[in-house]
């Protein structure tokens, strides 16, 4: 998760903390007890993709770099030797064939890579027993092919990885959005009802629901508060969008990066507008930022 994903995370627990020490409140309203049962799983959800996406993929990195050296360390071992035998027996065009240096085995694309080591175990099995002569066992051939198998392997577990993380990406916005939604359109509505009778419980709510900017960007002291506006459904940067801080009237408009960085004059707590023609107009979670720190937030404008 980015920062600003972070600070909002940070943001629904808090906020289901308070939930849960005014339960006896509001457990009895059903639909105040729906949702917020709701959040709570999405919020587990979030939680689960989020340890997907930043799962250790080194090691697998490692583990097909180490059988990738010893696949080319192995291949070049039976290339020394079908050279050899080439230049005794004036075969130019198996010369020819086989002569890979170790760069060339290096700096190919994998699945290269996989095809010129097969065909170099392909060219030696027929010659094993001459290529002995050359100090190249039966065991050094069929030590490629025992490699190759590895390498594959690896491949699909590396790429596997890859893929995991960035669906892992992909639903932890759909996340966040579901419980933005959840939050801002009905529980915030809901808990309204419990004003008159328990505004403490309300208040703390509400204190909960602001983002606190957790990060610490130094801006040479200046309080920034920045971000990046994209079209909801198809998650492109819009550029042209005016953004307002509403608690101070300043307002920038967003670039062709979809990106905008306003300069606020101290720390506080800040309400973001955005606002785009043809598109729905945002009103962002209230922000709270400290005196010369950068608060980083992301808008998403749903197209009218």
């Amino acid at each position: 998760m980015n920062d600003g994903q972070e600070n909002k995370f940070t943001m629904y627990e808090a906020t289901m903390a308070i939930m849960d020490e005014y339960e006896a409140i509001w457990t009895t309203v059903a639909a105040v007890s729906d949702i917020t049962s709701k959040i709570t799983n999405i919020i587990t959800d979030i939680g689960n993709f989020r340890q997907i996406q930043v799962a250790d993929t080194t090691g697998i990195t490692i583990d097909k770099n180490a059988i990738k050296e010893d696949l080319i360390q192995a291949t070049l071992k039976v290339i020394n030797g079908l050279v050899a035998y080439a230049v005794v027996n004036d075969d130019n065009e198996l010369r020819n064939r086989v002569n890979y240096t170790r760069s060339d085995l290096e700096y190919s694309r994998e699945n290269i890579l996989v095809d010129k080591a097969r065909l170099i175990y392909e060219t030696a099995l027929p010659l094993a027993a001459d290529l002995v002569a050359y100090l190249v066992a039966q065991e050094d051939i069929d030590a490629i092919t025992n490699l190759l198998k590895d390498f594959e392997q690896a491949l699909p577990e590396k790429r596997l990885a890859v893929t995991q993380s960035k669906y892992s990406t992909e639903a932890i916005r759909d996340k966040f959005r579901e419980a933005d939604g959840l939050l801002r359109n009905k529980l915030d509505k809901l808990i309204l009802i419990f004003q008159p009778a328990n505004p403490e419980f309300v208040s703390r709510y509400f204190n909960a629901r602001i983002i606190i900017d957790l990060g610490i960007r130094h801006t040479t002291n200046k309080t920034i508060i920045s971000g990046l506006v994209e079209n909801k459904a198809t998650q492109q940067p819009l550029s042209g969008v005016n953004v307002w801080i509403l608690d101070k009237g300043l307002n920038c408009t967003t670039g062709p990066n979809g990106r905008f960085s306003i300069e606020v004059p101290e720390g506080g707590t800040y309400t973001v507008k955005a606002e785009k023609t043809g598109y729905a107009t945002y009103t962002h979670d209230p922000v709270t930022i400290q005196k010369g720190t950068e608060a980083q937030i992301e808008i998403e404008l749903t197209a009218l």
